[in-house]
């Protein structure tokens, strides 16, 4: 498993405990430091880097991106860069904030200046539920419509498999403070295409 954009590195620590061989990349010095301490007694092997800058030495039955398509400026790059990690039969698996509802849950951009189908970018600040009082700041925000993420996929020789469309349980909902009306975050699992 490849996971690109690891951020803290908490879920390849989760990966590594389902998995014997996981490897990380996350080009953030900031992230990076915590992920290397959150990493530390793992068998992940954590690289300083960029998607587009990691030399693989080998494909990977599985590469995820998670919560990370919306912030990389060049989706096709990022994508390119992604899809050429994958084996042949292999899976790319990437999360993303529901591009359909993100902007109705974080008011990211006024209601007046928001249209769907149009690109658009901010920067924004985010503040994790079960963390509220230290704020991520100054995180790129990268507006697209689903669309523009199925053509990306597809420029890289990339097929849509399934998507799903995350609402959690009644019970985790809870934990949000208010039941979701809407999936805030959706998963897209990608094959290479089969000529």
């Amino acid at each position: 498993v490849l996971e690109v954009g690891c951020g803290t590195g908490h879920l390849s620590a989760k990966l590594a405990k389902i998995c014997p061989d996981v490897e990380a990349l996350e080009p953030s010095p900031g992230m990076h430091a915590v992920a290397a301490e959150v990493l530390a007694d793992s068998e992940v092997a954590l690289h300083h880097v960029s998607a587009e800058g990691f030399k693989a030495n080998r494909k990977y039955d599985v590469v995820v991106s998670h919560l990370c398509g919306h912030v990389v400026a060049d989706v096709d790059s990022f994508f390119r860069s992604c899809a050429a990690f994958v084996s042949p039969s292999g899976s790319f698996i990437l999360s993303l904030p529901h591009p359909c509802f993100w902007n109705e849950y974080r008011k990211v951009f006024p209601t007046e200046d928001y249209r769907y189908m149009q690109e658009k970018f901010a920067s924004t600040t985010l503040s994790i539920t079960k963390d509220p009082n230290r704020p991520i700041e100054a995180i790129p925000f990268h507006h697209r419509p689903l669309s523009r993420y199925l053509k990306a996929l597809h420029g890289c020789g990339m097929a849509l498999k399934a998507l799903d469309e995350i609402i959690p349980s009644k019970a985790v909902q809870t934990e949000y403070g208010a039941e979701w009306l809407f999936p805030r975050y959706c998963v897209l699992h990608a094959v290479h295409v089969r000529h």
